[in-house]
């Protein structure tokens, strides 16, 4: 499932089950609650606010890649940049 999340660039969660669905679609015998025990009882995903300014599942080994990246694009393209560091989250 982290694999997944990783070679997705994330799963788009601004819908929690959006990002179920995707990826339930791409693992196999997949447990229901994964997501869920992932997210809130290993901690191995982070729902943070991550591209277009939307909500992601990200790997958590990964989160400090995801907001280097971001901060830096929306400081290149002319978008406060500060928005994205005070929106991190790591639910």
């Amino acid at each position: 499932m982290l694999t997944v999340a990783s070679r997705l660039c994330g799963l788009h969660a601004q819908v929690m089950s959006s990002a179920e669905l995707t990826v339930w679609a791409r693992v196999e015998n997949l447990d229901r609650r994964a997501v869920q025990r992932a997210l809130w009882d290993d901690r191995t995903l982070v729902k943070t606010w991550a591209m277009r300014g939307t909500l992601h599942l990200l790997p958590a080994d990964e989160l400090p890649l995801w907001q280097a990246v971001v901060v830096r694009g929306a400081a290149f393209f002319g978008r406060r940049a500060g928005f994205h560091r005070s929106c991190w989250s790591t639910a």
